[in-house]
């Protein structure tokens, strides 16, 4: 998130990802839970994902193949290609998230509502949710339906109508939009009082 600011502050393009990591277990045995950054290389015309924690010791230590200021396609999952692997039976439930206690879809859903209200402006605190993305994600009649829905979003966030598309979505679908009075909770008190 520091890095987001700093890159904003500058006049560059940035935003929060968040979703799993691969390369945490390069044999595939987890794909683990975790937080970058993306900014806008104009000369390229496409968005950069980078790790702004791991530095060259931790690169080193843990024999990371890659650049992690450039992260490869496929080695960070966002929201969606974290849905998709799950669903298509690629990832086991209890590979993807903190197992045994949340893990699987109900997991899957909170990366996908933080990843597109980080996307639409609305940044919350790691693991924070509601709706869809909360302790009851998934299991409400009609569920399925905007989880599809957020797919087909998530996928094409870039082009101008479907953000705004997205926001729209998020502040008027009851499954998404923020709760009146909506606090952080015990990680707000315990981490910044």
């Amino acid at each position: 998130v520091l890095l987001v600011s700093l890159l904003r502050h500058k006049g560059i393009p940035a935003r929060v990802r968040t979703g799993t990591a691969r390369y945490f277990y390069p044999d595939g045995s987890r794909l683990e839970d975790h937080w970058i950054c993306e900014f806008w290389r104009e000369a390229e015309g496409r968005w950069q994902q980078t790790d702004a924690q791991i530095d060259d010791v931790l690169r080193k230590a843990m024999r990371l193949p890659f650049d992690p200021t450039d992260i490869p396609e496929g080695q960070f999952l966002t929201g969606w290609p974290c849905y998709d692997e799950l669903s298509s039976g690629h990832v086991k439930p209890e590979a993807i998230g903190f197992p045994p206690d949340y893990c699987g879809m109900g997991y899957v859903l909170n990366k996908m509502l933080a990843d597109l209200a980080a996307l639409t402006g609305q940044e919350l605190l790691a693991w924070a949710g509601w709706g869809i993305g909360g302790p009851d994600g998934g299991t409400v009649p009609g569920d399925k339906a905007v989880v599809e829905r957020m797919v087909e979003l998530l996928k094409s966030i870039d082009q101008p109508a479907m953000l705004q598309e997205a926001r729209d979505f998020m502040v008027t679908h009851e499954r998404l939009k923020r709760p009146d009075g909506y606090s952080a909770g015990k990680f707000q008190k315990e981490w910044l009082s």
